[in-house]
């Protein structure tokens, strides 16, 4: 669960990083609309994690090992 948000993020600085720089409408609205959709899929990860009692961090020391 918490590698997965930690991907989820990753995604949505990715999916920023890109919106920032585009000029082009057509690619501007397919990011937005990725972005927004990483962002609903992370609201639903902390909403399960609070209901769960479990943390998205969890596995941050173990992600960041894998990425690096």
């Amino acid at each position: 669960m918490a590698q997965d948000a930690f991907c989820l993020k990753a995604f949505a600085q990715a999916y920023a990083l890109a919106l920032s720089q585009t000029q082009v409408p057509e690619e501007r609205s397919t990011l937005q609309a990725l972005l927004n959709g990483v962002d609903a899929e992370l609201n639903l990860h902390k909403g399960y994690a609070k209901v769960t009692v479990l943390s998205l961090t969890a596995s941050t020391n173990y992600t960041q090992q894998i990425w690096s």
